[in-house]
C-alpha cells in the first residue's frame, strides 16, 4: 500500500512539471530569446525562464517555434529550448535574415535560401535587392 501511494504521488507531481521539463524538446514552443549581460535565456509559451548559455562571442539571429539561431564567428548554429546544440553550417557569405514557424532564412548574394532547424536547405529563391 506505501509502494501505491509512491507512485501516484510521483504520477502526480510529473502532471505538475514544467513544460521546460518536458522529455521531447521537439514538441516545447519558445516565445523569446534574450541576451542579458554575458547571457542567452530562453523562454518558453509560458514566459517562463528555461534554460540560459553564455553569450560569449555568440548573437542571436532568428528565434522559431522550437529553435534558435545563432551567429558565432563564422559559423551559424541552431540550438533548441534546452539549449542543446541542433545543427551547424558555415557562415560564409551568409546573413541570417530571421525565422518564423520551423524554419530560418540566409541570403547569400543575390539569393535567398531556407533551412530548416538541421540546417539542411529546403529553398531557394531570387532575392529582392531593393533594401
Amino acid at each position: 500500500m506505501h509502494m501505491k501511494r509512491i507512485f501516484i504521488l510521483l504520477a502526480f507531481i510529473s502532471l505538475i512539471v514544467s513544460p521546460c521539463m518536458a522529455s521531447d524538446p521537439d514538441k516545447e514552443v519558445i516565445s523569446d530569446v534574450q541576451n542579458v549581460g554575458n547571457w542567452i535565456h530562453v523562454y518558453d509559451g509560458k514566459g517562463k525562464k528555461c534554460s540560459s548559455m553564455s553569450a560569449s562571442n555568440r548573437k542571436v539571429v532568428g528565434i522559431a517555434s522550437d529553435f534558435f539561431v545563432v551567429l558565432s564567428g563564422n559559423w551559424i548554429y541552431t540550438y533548441d529550448i534546452k539549449c542543446k546544440r541542433i545543427a551547424s553550417m558555415s557562415a560564409s557569405g551568409y546573413e541570417v535574415k530571421g525565422a518564423a514557424g520551423n524554419s530560418f532564412t540566409a541570403q547569400k548574394g543575390n539569393w535567398i535560401h531556407t533551412y530548416d532547424r538541421k540546417c539542411k536547405k529546403i529553398a531557394t529563391r531570387a532575392a529582392n535587392n531593393a533594401r
